[in-house]
C-alpha cells in the first residue's frame, strides 16, 4: 500500500498536479507492473480516479463521520489544546486523524505486505500507529525536508517530521530519500545510521509532446529564444528572484530571450505585481499549470532552464530539461546536485544574492552547450530506478524490519518545544 497526499491520476477532478504527484504515480505504475499495488490518498479522490497498474483508494467526508469516537476524540482534544498550531493546521490534523481510521480499516481488509509512505508530515506520523495495530511494516521515503528551510510549512508538520525521524533512528528503520543531500542532512542532524538510509533518485518520464499545445500560443508569436522555469510559482521555488535577475540583466538578455514561468501562481499576486511595475509584461510569461504533454511541447522549443529553488529535495526539472538537451542554471547547494550535476549540462551559482544570479545567468547564456552531450548525462534516470524500491521492500519483509513499539506512539511531542 502506497500512502501519499496526492497522485497523478485520470478522472480525479483535479485541475493541477505537482512534480511529486507525477513521481509517485510513476512509482506505482513501475512497481505495479510486477506486484499488486494499491494507493491511498490523504486528499479526497473520487471513485472514478484511475492509474495504470494500481488501484486508488480514498475517502469521502461523509464516511469520516463514523470515525468520531472516544479514541479519536481524545486525539482531537490534544490537537485543539496545542496553542502553537494555526486553526487551519488543527482542522487538517483532525481530518487526518479520521482518515487514518479509513486506512487502518483498508489495511486489515487487504492484509498488505508493506506500507510505503511518501513524506513525513503529520498525516504520515499516524501511519506508525496503523503499523503498530496491524503489524504491517512501513517504509518512509523523503522527497525533501520540511524543517530545513522550506518556507510556509505548518509547525505541526515540522514537528511531525522531527518526531518520525527520531523514531526511525531509535528503531534503526530502513529509510529511503531521493537525493544524497537529504541523506547527509538526516544522518548529520538527526543521527540516522547512514547504512540504513538508501538514496533512490527520481526518474525522467516525459510523454510525447501535445500537438498544438495551448501553452505555445503565448510564445510562438515571439521570435526570441526561451528561458524556462518549471514548477509552482512560489516562495520556495523562488521564481521572483529569477524575474528580478532577468529584469536587471544587460539589455541584450531581454532582447534575445523570453522568460517563461510554467506553473500555477501561488504568490498571491506578488510576482504579477513585480512584472507589471517593471514593465515586463512582454518579456515574462506566466502559463499557469500545464499538463505533462504541454510541458514536453514547451521543453522542445526552449533553450535554457533555470531553477532557483531555496529548498528542493531533488529538482525534477533539471533532469527533465537535460533529457531535451537543455542546460540548467541552479544553486550549488541544492540537495540533489551531487546526484545530478555534470559540467556538460549545468551551470552552478555559488551565492544566493541577485548579482551572483545575474552574473551566472549571463555566463550560462553566453556559453556553448552541446545538446547531445547534455542528453547523455541523464540516460541513467529511467523508470527502472523505481525497481530499487522492490529490493528494499523484500529486505524489510524478509528480515522483519521497520516495526513500531507502543513507546513510539506518544502524543506528548506535539506540545514539546
Amino acid at each position: 500500500l502506497i500512502i501519499t497526499g496526492c497522485i497523478y491520476a485520470e478522472n480525479c477532478n483535479r485541475t493541477s498536479f505537482t512534480g511529486l504527484d507525477y513521481v509517485v504515480g510513476e512509482i506505482v505504475e513501475t512497481i505495479g507492473a510486477i506486484h499488486d499495488v494499491d494507493v491511498f490518498t490523504f486528499t479526497p479522490y473520487p471513485p472514478t480516479a484511475a492509474i495504470n497498474n494500481g488501484r486508488i483508494f480514498s475517502y469521502s467526508y461523509g464516511r469520516l463521520v463514523r470515525h468520531i469516537f472516544n479514541d479519536n476524540i481524545k486525539k482531537i482534544a490534544i490537537i485543539n489544546s496545542t496553542s502553537d498550531f494555526s486553526t487551519k493546521s488543527r482542522v487538517k490534523a483532525m481530518r487526518s486523524i479520521l482518515v487514518a481510521d479509513e486506512i487502518e480499516k483498508l489495511c486489515l481488509k487487504e492484509k498488505y505486505d508493506i506500507i510505503h509512505v511518501h513524506g513525513l508530515g503529520f498525516p504520515n506520523y499516524l501511519i506508525a500507529e496503523i503499523s503498530l495495530s496491524t503489524g504491517i511494516p512501513v517504509l518512509y521515503t523523503l522527497h525533501g525536508l520540511l524543517g530545513y528551510g522550506a518556507p510556509n510549512i505548518p509547525l505541526i508538520d515540522k514537528k511531525s517530521e522531527h518526531r518520525i525521524l527520531e523514531i526511525l533512528k531509535n528503531n534503526s528503520h530502513i529509510v529511503t530519500c531521493v537525493s544524497s543531500g537529504v541523506k547527509e542532512i538526516i544522518c548529520s542532524d538527526m543521527k540516522l545510521n547512514k547504512n540504513n538510509v538508501y538514496v533512490i533518485n527520481n526518474a525522467v518520464h516525459m510523454p510525447l509532446a501535445k500537438e498544438n499545445a495551448e501553452v505555445l500560443n503565448f510564445i510562438q508569436k515571439d521570435n526570441r529564444k526561451i528561458i524556462v522555469s518549471i514548477g509552482t510559482v512560489s516562495k520556495r521555488k523562488n521564481q521572483i528572484q529569477l524575474v528580478r535577475a532577468y529584469s536587471n540583466s544587460p539589455q541584450w538578455v531581454k532582447k534575445e530571450f523570453l522568460l517563461v514561468l510554467a506553473g500555477r501562481d501561488d504568490t498571491d499576486g506578488e510576482i504579477i505585481k513585480y512584472i507589471e511595475e517593471n514593465n515586463l509584461e512582454n518579456d515574462v510569461i506566466l502559463t499557469g499549470f500545464i499538463s505533462k504533454e504541454e510541458l514536453a511541447a514547451l521543453y522542445e522549443i526552449s533553450s535554457f532552464n533555470v531553477m532557483l529553488s531555496n529548498s528542493e529535495g531533488f529538482g525534477l526539472s533539471m533532469i527533465e530539461a537535460a533529457s531535451y538537451g537543455i542546460p540548467t542554471l541552479a544553486f550549488s547547494d541544492l540537495d540533489a546536485i551531487k546526484d545530478i550535476y555534470s559540467e556538460k549540462s549545468m551551470y552552478l551559482i555559488k551565492k544566493h544574492d541577485d548579482q551572483s544570479v545575474i552574473d551566472s545567468l549571463v555566463e550560462m547564456l553566453k556559453s556553448d552547450w552541446n545538446r547531445k552531450e547534455i542528453k547523455e548525462t541523464v540516460t541513467k534516470f529511467t523508470s527502472k530506478i523505481y525497481l530499487q524500491y522492490i529490493k528494499i521492500y523484500e529486505m524489510i519483509i524478509n528480515k522483519n524490519l521497520n516495526k513500531f513499539t507502543s513507546n513510539d506512539i506518544d502524543w506528548r511531542w506535539l506540545n514539546a518545544n
